[in-house]
């Protein structure tokens, strides 16, 4: 599966041009924000990026066939379809071997370019604009000084940007959110700087608001509990491997803070 995932984000690196120029028209739409003439200066200066970024990659871009782009998108359409993606599903199974062996050729084509670290940063920062929208990403910082510094941090910041894309990305992509609670958590917990707590806080930060049973979510809260339970080693032992993509699967409980303390502490006894 992990083979499969990474030939797909490839070969769909291949449309990347197309990708950018799509998302920066709707981006361009307007929309019922209402935004002041200095946020719609800042909407205008993150489309920009999109389109500078378009143009370098097109530029660069291997020349590929679209008999050969045609048939991956159709197989890794017809993959998307095949629930649930568990390896005993063997149209699954099958589904992936195709995409695999559809996508060969044109990983082959593309492998110099993809295999190059030279546009990560560019790519990266060029994504989270795209998924954010210039529009939404103006609109966050509008609302203060501290969040138009909050959206510049970000964009910034090119490890923490791809660390983002890599761990999935912010729900429905608010990043101006993402970072008001990362950066939140980094000045209340210091220790949540570096390391397994580190990327603890960011997945907390990424996934905002998981929906609870009985009240609402408090992040600061939420991360605060698993540092603790940390430091008192009552969590797993491989814990401090985990992956920034892993913890979100850590924190996104529907259940309050006092029961999954509660939870774990039974489980312990």
């Amino acid at each position: 599966m992990k083979k499969f995932c990474c030939a797909t984000i490839a070969a769909i690196g291949c449309l990347l041009g197309q990708c950018i120029a799509a998302t920066a028209v709707h981006a361009a739409r307007p929309s019922h924000i209402v935004l002041t003439a200095k946020s719609r200066k800042l909407m205008a200066h993150y489309a920009s990026i999109l389109a500078q970024v378009r143009a370098e990659v097109s530029r660069v871009l291997p020349k590929v066939d679209p008999g050969m782009i045609h048939p991956f998108m159709a197989a890794y359409r017809a993959e998307k379809k095949q629930t649930s993606y568990r390896l005993t599903n063997k149209a699954f199974l099958t589904a992936i071997a195709h995409c695999q062996n559809v996508a060969a050729p044109i990983l082959s084509i593309e492998n110099q370019l993809l295999s190059s670290p030279q546009y990560d940063d560019q790519l990266a920062e060029a994504s989270i604009i795209a998924e954010a929208t210039p529009t939404g990403l103006a609109a966050f910082a509008q609302q203060s000084r501290e969040h138009e510094k909050l959206i510049h941090s970000l964009l910034s910041d090119p490890a923490l940007m791809k660390q983002m894309l890599v761990a999935g990305g912010a729900r429905q992509g608010n990043y101006g959110l993402t970072m008001e609670i990362y950066t939140t958590i980094e000045h209340a917990c210091p220790l949540s700087h570096h390391g397994i707590l580190q990327r603890l806080a960011l997945a907390t930060a990424l996934i905002q608001h998981p929906t609870l049973m009985w009240q609402p979510f408090n992040p600061l809260g939420r991360y605060i509990n698993f540092q603790n339970a940390y430091l008192k080693r009552e969590l797993d032992p491989a814990f401090p491997t985990l992956s920034t993509w892993d913890c979100r699967f850590v924190v996104n409980d529907p259940f309050s803070n006092h029961e999954i303390s509660w939870f774990r502490h039974m489980l312990m006894n």
